[in-house]
């Protein structure tokens, strides 16, 4: 293992979390100069989350979109993107992406709902924090969460993180390498959640998002799929699972519609590659 790439990949997240605290005070200062917020309560004095989304993801994308693209692989539009694109508008693949951020969402939901009937106390605080995110949002907090959002998590975590992890284990067998890359990379991107409870799920995300972004070999895929998990977020209505028995009902059969979703968009991707590269062929 390359040490110099994973202390690359530190470098880079620690980056990340550095832009995170600088465009979170210059966001609490433009708070404060358009009366957003009144400095001498200080209990109730918070920046405006809208406003300290839409800096921090610009800063990110520019910022980490600029070493990305310096990078001698990348791939946010690779040759095959048109192919990649095409598959993606496929109305079947599309209804299976909406099926895979629905279960996604709603078992996520629903376990911490189970969760939370048995250990209240442990949850209290997510469950504020969680409340306290989805109040009453704005035009910008959507935008901010629903699309930059994604883009700049994709382009850190599964852009310039994974390629980083894939260097650092490139002497190991591919698909050891690939799965070892892929783990090192999910964990950065829980640890970058700063909470136990988003760590947890963060990470099996970040193994589904990087899984594929490594089959498809783009960006495109896996930041459409974050972007559909988080805007099913805000389509699930609140309260949802304020019975629990309805969670305990839901939630185990988002499993299999889930994992059937994936198997089928990653079957029906490679056979639609086996058959754009026949026609190449034949084209020749």
């Amino acid at each position: 293992m390359k040490i110099k790439h994973i202390i690359m990949a530190l470098f880079i997240l620690m980056s990340a979390i550095f832009i995170n605290i600088i465009t979170y005070f210059a966001a609490f200062a433009l708070t404060v100069l358009t009366g957003g917020v009144d400095v001498s309560d200080a209990a109730n004095a918070t920046v405006n989350q809208s406003i300290f989304n839409l800096l921090r993801y610009i800063c990110s994308i520019a910022i980490f979109g600029w070493f990305y693209l310096r990078g001698k692989d990348f791939k946010i539009f690779p040759k095959h993107s048109q192919d990649v694109m095409l598959f993606l508008l496929h109305p079947s693949t599309f209804i299976f992406m909406l099926i895979l951020a629905a279960s996604i969402q709603l078992g996520t939901d629903g376990l911490i709902a189970i969760l939370t009937f048995y250990f209240k106390d442990f949850f209290s605080d997510y469950n504020k924090m969680m409340e306290a995110y989805t109040a009453e949002p704005s035009f910008l907090f959507l935008f901010t969460v629903i699309i930059l959002g994604p883009v700049s998590e994709e382009l850190l975590f599964r852009g310039l993180i994974l390629r980083q992890m894939k260097l650092a284990v490139e002497k190991s067998a591919e698909q050891k390498r690939l799965l070892l890359a892929n783990v090192l990379q999910a964990a950065l991107f829980a640890l970058y959640h700063g909470n136990l409870i988003q760590g947890i799920y963060a990470f099996i995300f970040g193994m589904l998002l990087g899984d594929l972004y490594i089959k498809t070999d783009s960006l495109i895929m896996p930041i459409c799929l974050h972007i559909l998990i988080n805007g099913s977020l805000f389509i699930i209505p609140d309260g949802f699972y304020s019975n629990t028995m309805l969670a305990i009902l839901i939630t185990p059969a988002c499993v299999p519609f889930g994992v059937l979703s994936y198997i089928h968009i990653k079957r029906k991707y490679a056979k639609q590659m086996i058959q754009s590269s026949e026609n190449t062929s034949e084209k020749q």
